[in-house]
């Protein structure tokens, strides 16, 4: 796993498409703070499928949402139920685990190239986890290099 400093969307805008952006947000249909607010501005319709997805009722902690965009994916982890400081551990866990199997099939099938995936240091900003609480479950991810990915934490300044 590549650790970087500096912001994430330029990062993912410097490497042109084929990429997983990974993200934590809350239940609520809320969208607008820290990085799930930097999605809704830099892949509105992200925020979008995110909304209609509220509004139908299918999102619950330790969920993951995708948007498929342009070249990109866009998930939508919910952390947490609701928002503000109250990400927990095991709804991020479920999370990766679910996207591990995902990103997975997507690389075992052949069905889409994708290169890199950027993350921040989900859970811990406005999510008020401590990031050494959370830092064994970001290498979880590292078993999708085996796959061909490569894992980008990116954490800001």
């Amino acid at each position: 796993m590549n650790i970087i400093e500096g912001d994430l969307f330029a990062l993912v805008k410097e490497n042109d498409g084929g990429n997983v952006i990974i993200h934590g947000c809350n239940c609520m249909g809320a969208f607008a703070a820290g990085v799930a607010g930097l999605v809704r501005n830099n892949y509105p319709r992200a925020y979008e499928d995110y909304a209609h997805a509220h509004k139908e009722g299918t999102l619950i902690p330790g969920s993951v949402h995708y948007s498929f965009i342009d070249e990109d994916i866009i998930i939508n982890a919910m952390t947490q139920y609701y928002p503000g400081a109250h990400a927990k551990l095991e709804h991020i866990e479920a999370c990766f685990d679910k996207i591990i199997v995902c990103l997975k099939l997507i690389a075992e099938r052949g069905l889409i190239k994708y290169d890199n995936i950027w993350l921040p240091a989900i859970g811990c900003g406005i999510g008020g986890l401590v990031f050494d609480q959370v830092y064994p479950l970001f290498e979880k991810l590292n078993v999708l290099e085996e796959y061909g990915y490569t894992v980008n934490l990116v954490l800001y300044k």
